[in-house]
């Protein structure tokens, strides 16, 4: 079951403005002009933020022994001070993927100096209700497993080679 190109564009678009939203919200600047159809997903963003303490966005990542780059959405301290990484989302259902997401997630933070003790990733609804949050265990092993899969058998073309994104 192959998802038509313009459900898949629409979804890219809602997880980018949504992104752009929540993280003016994050970084204090408000709440800048939007339309209604995502107004579900930034009250659920809301009723999940309560006040959470965010640090600064740390930019993209990069490890070249594996070649690998990633930029989370953010970091917070929970209220024993302890740093959990987050990644926001959108879909209607938890990705396969998320868990090897944020396991590379977690690694590149690590490489970085962020001591992360927690991996979630919030999935945000439309409706409006208070965000999912799916807490993964770190597993890199698995994620490595995949990447290495990735290059031997999908991976055939020399413009490719450089870093894979793990969005």
């Amino acid at each position: 079951n192959k998802v038509p190109e313009y459900r898949l564009k629409k979804a890219q678009e809602r997880g980018t403005i949504v992104d752009i939203i929540t993280q003016a919200i994050m970084d204090g600047i408000g709440i800048p002009p939007f339309e209604e159809e995502y107004a579900g997903y930034i009250e659920s963003f809301n009723k999940w933020n309560d006040n959470k303490t965010f640090l600064e966005r740390p930019g993209r990542f990069f490890c070249d022994r594996y070649g690998i780059t990633g930029e989370i959405d953010r970091i917070y301290k929970d209220k024993n001070d302890d740093l959990v990484l987050f990644d926001i989302k959108t879909p209607a259902k938890e990705g396969k993927t998320w868990v090897l997401q944020s396991s590379a997630y977690s690694y590149l933070c690590k490489q970085n100096g962020y001591n992360i003790v927690r991996r979630e990733f919030i999935q945000l609804l439309k409706n409006g209700d208070v965000a999912k949050v799916y807490s993964y265990e770190e597993d890199f092993d698995s994620f490595l497993e995949c990447l290495k899969n990735y290059k031997i058998y999908f991976n055939n073309k020399k413009e490719d080679e450089q870093y894979l994104d793990y969005l």
